[in-house]
C-alpha cells in the first residue's frame, strides 16, 4: 500500500471519528446547540429578512424542543438545526480536524470554517424566506435540493480554501 493510500485511509478514519464525536456531543447537549447555534442563526436571518422587506417574526418558545418557528406572511416554518446548516459545520469541522497538519493549523481552520459555514446558514435561511414569500410553490425544491447542494458546495469550498491557504503559508 502506498503512503498516499495510507494517508487517505487515515484521513477517512479520523474524519469518521470526528463526525461521530460531534454527533454524540450534539445529542448529549441539545440545549447548548439550540442556544448557541440554532437561535442566533435563526434570529439573524429573521432580522435580515425584515431589513430587506420580508415580513418575518421568529417564535422561540419551542427552542428547547430543537426548533424555532419562522412566521412569514401567510406561512409558518419550523426552523430546525438542519435548516441552519449544522451538518455542514460538522462536516467541515471534522475534515479540518482530520487533515494531517499541526494543531495550530487546525485551530486556524476551525476559526475560519465554523463562522463561514454558519454565516452561510444565515444566508440559506434568508434565501428560503425570500423564496417562501415570493414563490411559495418553489420552497420545497429550494429547501430540499438547491440550498442543500449550495450548502454542501460552500462547505467544500471553505475546506479547499483552507487547505490552499495553508499550503501558501508553508511554502
Amino acid at each position: 500500500m502506498t503512503s498516499s493510500v495510507r494517508l487517505a485511509i487515515r484521513f477517512c478514519g479520523r474524519f469518521a471519528l470526528f463526525i461521530v464525536a460531534q454527533i454524540v456531543v450534539y445529542e448529549l447537549l441539545p440545549t447548548i446547540f439550540s442556544t448557541f447555534h440554532l437561535l442566533p442563526i435563526s434570529w439573524l436571518a429573521t432580522q435580515i429578512l425584515v431589513l430587506i422587506g420580508v415580513p418575518a417574526e421568529l417564535v422561540t418558545r419551542h427552542l428547547a424542543a430543537g426548533f424555532c418557528r419562522l412566521d412569514l406572511a401567510g406561512a409558518q416554518y419550523a426552523v430546525t438545526h438542519e435548516c441552519t446548516g449544522i451538518l455542514a459545520v460538522f462536516v467541515v469541522g471534522a475534515a479540518v480536524m482530520a487533515y494531517p497538519v499541526a494543531l495550530r493549523a487546525r485551530v486556524r481552520g476551525l476559526a475560519l470554517a465554523v463562522p463561514a459555514v454558519s454565516l452561510f446558514g444565515i444566508l440559506r435561511l434568508v434565501i428560503l424566506g425570500v423564496v417562501a414569500q415570493s414563490r411559495p410553490e418553489w420552497i420545497e425544491v429550494f429547501h430540499v435540493y438547491i440550498m442543500e447542494l449550495a450548502t454542501l458546495a460552500f462547505a467544500m469550498f471553505v475546506f479547499i480554501y483552507w487547505i490552499e491557504d495553508m499550503r501558501e503559508r508553508h511554502v
